[in-house]
């Protein structure tokens, strides 16, 4: 991935990316180029010295995950969604201004653990070996796991057990793939599913359109975002049973522990002020917020931010 500093993005996306008029389509490029939106006031007290010196917020993400984050076709420069709204607030709340970099997936944690960006908020999801290893995990939504088919193609599946002999798209080195190939190894020993990793959500879903995969697996809002944007596509919830409500979370670096800290008491306030419900209401999310006692640093082990 690029090393390139960030500042404020004055170039449009190059290429391809310039050409396609769909945002669904652009997540998927690349260019190292980011964006910025201002804060306000000074830093607040408790941030790791260099971010508050800086009075920056480097933050990464691939945008091609609406209504999480994505770009709009009207500026495709800008990223909008919750994640982005959520930095806003926390970026005026903390005295910090947010600068965001598109990232492909299987960039986002190598570069978390560079230092080129200082967290990433957005695809990163919550799980016990990840609060006990190398990140702080903070986390923002909690959602179900959905599948995106084509919509003539879906009766009779209501869970992943329905998919034998079929295959599924997953996000590249994803809990997603662990929790297709442990449904596959318990109900489909003789016909087992297909796994087939995606680096982001873009061409998973062309492929799901293409026929070249039956389906593609990810949160339930990004697939409800796809359905309202092509109505020949559907998205069939996974059972609790097989994939547990999981949460999204902003994930920084145990060096940078005060970081994940600020996080989440910002966060805190903002929920208990009423901004987080609002966004999250805005982007049609709602039904995916956490609860104020769930907005903690390293919710499923409660590792001390910082430590492991």
């Amino acid at each position: 991935m690029s090393s390139r500093p960030f500042a404020k993005l004055t170039t449009s996306l190059a290429g391809a990316c310039a050409a396609t008029a769909l945002a669904v389509t652009l997540g998927a490029c690349s260019t190292g180029t980011t964006t910025e939106s201002t804060g306000s006031g000074t830093p607040a007290s408790g941030l790791p010295e260099q971010i508050a010196s800086s009075g920056a917020l480097k933050l990464g993400a691939e945008w091609s995950t609406p209504p999480i984050i994505s770009v709009d076709a009207s500026n495709t420069s800008q990223p909008v969604g919750i994640a982005p709204d959520l930095a806003a607030a926390i970026g005026t709340d903390l005295g910090l201004t947010p600068q965001w970099r598109n990232m492909q997936w299987p960039a986002q944690l190598p570069g978390l653990q560079s230092g080129a960006v200082d967290a990433l908020f957005g695809q990163i999801t919550d799980t016990r070996e990840r609060e006990a290893g190398e990140f702080d995990l903070v986390p923002f939504i909690k959602t179900t796991e959905s599948l995106l088919m084509p919509a003539d193609k879906a009766a009779g599946i209501t869970s992943l057990a329905d998919m034998c002999g079929k295959t599924i798209g997953a996000p590249v080195g994803a809990v997603q793939v662990a929790a297709v190939k442990a449904v596959s190894d318990k109900e489909c020993a003789s016909t087992p599913i297909k796994v087939s990793e995606f680096q982001g959500a873009n061409a998973a879903i062309s492929a799901v359109r293409s026929g070249a995969i039956d389906a593609w697996l990810d949160t339930t809002p990004s697939q409800k975002s796809a359905v309202a944007a092509d109505s020949k596509l559907t998205a069939v919830v996974v059972p609790d049973t097989e994939i547990e409500p999981l949460y999204t979370t902003i994930a920084v670096s145990k060096k940078n522990g005060a970081l994940a800290t600020a996080f989440a008491d910002s966060l805190r306030r903002l929920s208990e002020n009423g901004t987080y419900a609002k966004i999250l209401a805005d982007n049609d999310s709602a039904d995916s917020a956490v609860t104020v006692d769930e907005i903690k640093v390293n919710p499923l082990t409660g590792t001390p931010a910082g430590t492991k």
